[in-house]
């Protein structure tokens, strides 16, 4: 009997834990811990397509989706889309704004929000694009008038006056609320689908194949590599990155590599990191989408030497902020989140 409850015991050890070696470190990696309770907040009626999902680190989250007839040809169902921006907290969804076409993206500072509304152009192909602004932490919006841009996917707020835009040929940035736009010229072949905008202590950053930051609006360039490595995410000195699809987590280093010091499993691509303390929390999906978003969440308590992780059954279409909040939909349209209740 002693015997079997020895083997027992080791069976649960090795069950719940497994130490990984990478780059000479070792990582203890938890497979079990304390999960974060995910509740649902609510149900998005009339069939929308979810265009963005942000979580405020003040425990709130904004919502952007759009809706569009069923019938019709395709140009009239187009230009009959109506954009929705949500607001969410633990009290439930509420819409905050509505307007023509479809929410491109969305980002926020602290109760400063940015937002990018498309329509189709009148003439030609394309869409045309216009900034939206709420700093009253999303509970209400105004249009600031369109954008100069051929095409846009990313806008990062900075404050409540300056906000950057990134798409296929673009890089500008406003400082007067989009009264008008400079274009940022920064060195490099834009790559649409690897490269993010960040902000960057006082200035903000492009991530991608390495690091460029600037804090002079991007008059110059400060380059951070990262050999063989993506980056997905930035918090601070931290970098939340990809390398053989395995994600790391490192600290940042001047002039040289950032220092790695934490690995997730194999097979996930990173999404989204944030720190506070000595808690870190990564958003992973699946590396072969074919089978799935297989969104998870991955957290330490102890500034990254153990992990645990759990599936949240959402989309893509899901964020985390700060050291407990997060928001994300599921393929029903149900919105769950970890967040606070409205002020």
């Amino acid at each position: 009997m002693r015997k079997t409850s020895k083997f027992r015991s080791r069976i649960l050890w090795f069950g719940a834990a497994a130490v990984l070696v990478f780059g000479g470190t070792w990582m203890f990696f938890l497979k079990w811990g304390a999960k974060e309770h995910w509740t649902l907040i609510g149900e998005l009626s009339g069939k929308p397509e979810i265009k963005a999902v942000v979580a405020s680190p003040q425990g709130y989250g904004v919502i952007g989706c759009t809706l569009e007839p069923a019938d019709g040809e395709l140009v009239a169902r187009m230009r009959a889309r109506r954009a929705q921006i949500i607001r969410a907290t633990a009290d439930g969804l509420k819409v905050v704004y509505e307007g023509a076409g479809w929410p491109v993206a969305i980002d926020a500072v602290g109760k400063v929000w940015f937002a990018i509304g498309g329509v189709l152009k009148e003439a030609g192909e394309g869409s045309d694009y216009r900034l939206l602004r709420s700093t009253d932490a999303a509970r209400t919006w105004e249009e600031r008038g369109p954008i100069p841009a051929g095409s846009i996917t990313q806008v990062l707020a900075v404050s409540d006056e300056e906000a950057w835009i990134r798409g296929a040929k673009t890089l500008a940035r406003t400082t007067d609320g989009g009264a008008t736009w400079k274009r940022v010229s920064l060195q490099g072949e834009r790559q649409l689908f690897r490269e993010r905008w960040r902000r960057d202590g006082g200035g903000v950053a492009m991530i991608g194949d390495g690091i460029a930051s600037t804090r002079d609006g991007g008059e110059t360039w400060h380059y951070e590599p990262t050999p063989s490595t993506s980056v997905h995410d930035l918090d601070g000195q931290y970098v939340l990155a990809a390398r053989d699809e395995r994600p790391l987590i490192g600290r940042r280093a001047e002039q040289t590599e950032p220092t790695w010091f934490a690995t997730l499993p194999l097979n996930r691509e990173p999404l989204r990191l944030t720190v506070s303390g000595d808690t870190f929390r990564v958003l992973t999906r699946r590396a072969d989408p074919s089978h799935g978003a297989g969104i998870k969440l991955h957290r330490s308590t102890n500034g990254g030497a153990s992990w645990s992780q759990q599936s949240l059954g959402l989309r893509p279409t899901v964020d985390i902020a700060g050291a407990e909040f997060g928001l994300g939909v599921d393929l029903f349209r149900r919105v769950y989140g970890r967040l606070a209740p409205d002020h």
